[in-house]
Parts: structure tokens; C-alpha cells; sequence
């Protein structure tokens, strides 16, 4: 009994280790995730919006190379998309520009008629082969070129955003402009 014991005492620290290292681990190849790779949203924090001043800082350039493509899945077409307030919303895209190959992003959101503008850093974590393919003629563009950010519940007040995105190198800014608008009620 006591060697039992003993035992137990022994193995329950490994076995709690062992359960925590396999649940932060990787998640391995399925036929519905041939790359095995975890979801970015499943794990990633939302954006934490913060609210910047009235206006952006001077824009030094502009650059081509994105695009946000879809919020809730649903395509920019031209027109704005509807956003509930109360409800979280996920933008995806992409970023592929070589020249700003050191850069942070910035997803930005800009209510131009309030004279405010709300933005969160911005990470490329989604696998595009398709925009390195199509990238391949201007330069090397990382395979890791997408984006899939949650827009938290209540992270918007209620107006007109028109969303885009902002390249910083340094004290340099740069933006990449689609024309995307989003109605938040």
C-alpha cells in the first residue's frame, strides 16, 4: 500500500505536465486539416481596438498589396456591410508587399464624420499560397500572408467605419486602402 502510494504521489506530477504540454501541443493532420495546422481564431486573443486621435498621422506612402477581402465570411462588394454592435465580427484578408518586408500592421478603422479613428495591431498567421503565386513577379512574399482578426462585441460605437490597413517601418506610415466600409448599428 504504501509503495502504491508512493507511486501515485510520483506520476501525478507528470501526468498533470504531460496533459498541459499536449493541449498547448500541435494539432496533427486530418482529411478535413491536411496541414494540421490550429485554427488562428480557436487560440488568438480578439483585437483590443484602442481609440487614436482625431486623425492619423501623415501618410508618407501608399501601397497596393492587400486587400480585406471579407467580414463574416461575407465578400466587400463595393457596398458597406452591416456590423451588430453586439455581436463579434471576424475581418479577413491578406498583406503582400516586399518593400515592407519589416513593417507592422495596423488594422484601421476610421469614422471620419466623428473626426476619430480606432486600430489594433494586425498579424499575418494564415497560410495564402495564392497571394505568393500571385506576388511571385514583384518579389518574395511570406507564405504566412493572411489575416483573420475577431472584432470584438461593443468594440465599435455605432457610424460609418471605413476600414483599412496601415504599414509603420519606424516612424514612416503607409497605407493600403480598398475602399471597405462598415456600418456598425
Amino acid at each position: 500500500m504504501k509503495f502504491q502510494a508512493r507511486r501515485t504521489k510520483s506520476v501525478l506530477p507528470m501526468l498533470v505536465v504531460m496533459a498541459a504540454l499536449a493541449a498547448c501541443g500541435k494539432s496533427h493532420p486530418t482529411s478535413d486539416n491536411p496541414s494540421g495546422q490550429v485554427s488562428k481564431l480557436a487560440s488568438a486573443a480578439p483585437l483590443q481596438l484602442k481609440l487614436q486621435s482625431s486623425q492619423p498621422e501623415a501618410t508618407i506612402g501608399i501601397f497596393k498589396g492587400c486587400n480585406i477581402e471579407a467580414m463574416d465570411a461575407s465578400p466587400f462588394q463595393g457596398s458597406p456591410l452591416d456590423a451588430e454592435s453586439s455581436h463579434a465580427h471576424v475581418l479577413a484578408g491578406w498583406i503582400a508587399d516586399p518593400g515592407l518586408a519589416h513593417a507592422s500592421y495596423w488594422l484601421r478603422f476610421e469614422n471620419k464624420s466623428k473626426g476619430l479613428h480606432y486600430q489594433a495591431p494586425l498579424s499575418l498567421t494564415i497560410k495564402r499560397p495564392d497571394v505568393v503565386a500571385a506576388a511571385a513577379s514583384k518579389g518574395s512574399v511570406p507564405l504566412n500572408s493572411g489575416f483573420e482578426e475577431q472584432l470584438p462585441a461593443q468594440s465599435l460605437p455605432a457610424g460609418q467605419y471605413h476600414a483599412y490597413v496601415a504599414a509603420m517601418q519606424g516612424a514612416q506610415a503607409s497605407v493600403c486602402d480598398n475602399g471597405r466600409e462598415i456600418v456598425v448599428r
